[in-house]
């Protein structure tokens, strides 16, 4: 796959039925085809933020102003209670 549809997948990109830990490691794999796309920390945590699950998008709303790692522990936490 080039860079192009690598950063186009990363655009697209949800957890689906994947665990928040899966969907984290393949975050993370291909994020940087997309960093013209979260160019700070808040735009990095957006994009996380907005391809959970929503339910769990839901339950971590008020948490936006954390830290992504925070917002990624509490996602994961959620998750395993689930």
């Amino acid at each position: 796959m080039r860079d192009g549809e690598k950063g186009v997948e990363f655009l697209h990109l949800v957890q689906g039925t994947k665990l928040v830990r899966d969907y984290i490691i393949q975050f993370d794999r291909i994020s940087r085809f997309g960093r013209h796309l979260i160019h700070s920390p808040q735009q990095k945590l957006m994009k996380f933020h907005r391809g959970i699950n929503p339910t769990l998008r839901y339950l971590t709303h008020g948490h936006l102003d954390q830290s992504f790692e925070s917002l990624v522990q509490l996602a994961t936490g959620l998750d395993d209670d689930s």
